[in-house]
């Protein structure tokens, strides 16, 4: 985000900040600035896919990664799963995002609506 000299806040790139609940290199990066749209992205791979969410997903999403005491027991996939993602996508970037949002459906206990 940047501002003008009249102190409007103009959309250009995202505001991106690496997550600090994780304590390793093995995180991922949000901007959340839009009040519209919250980005997620690998930080070993920034010009990977980013994954789009609403709001009020990634306000659902936060308390179960911050209340899990081994978050890595809640997000990990099964072997089951990485098959899965492997015979649906092309790509690291995307097997990841595919498996997060997949890990945090099951945690969330639903599918958000779409216009979530």
């Amino acid at each position: 985000m940047t501002t003008t000299d009249k102190g409007a806040r103009v959309n250009s790139e995202p505001d991106w900040r690496t997550s600090s609940y994780t304590g390793t290199e093995n995180c991922v990066e949000v901007a959340d600035g839009d009040p519209t749209d919250v980005l997620v992205r690998d930080t070993k791979d920034r010009r990977g896919p980013v994954l789009h969410l609403s709001p009020g997903t990634w306000a659902e999403f936060v308390p179960l990664r911050s209340s899990a005491p081994r978050p890595r027991l809640f997000f990990a996939p099964t072997r089951e799963e990485a098959a899965w993602a492997v015979e649906r996508m092309d790509s690291d970037g995307h097997q990841l995002a595919l498996l997060l949002a997949l890990k945090s459906y099951q945690r969330m206990g639903r599918f958000p609506k779409p216009e979530e």
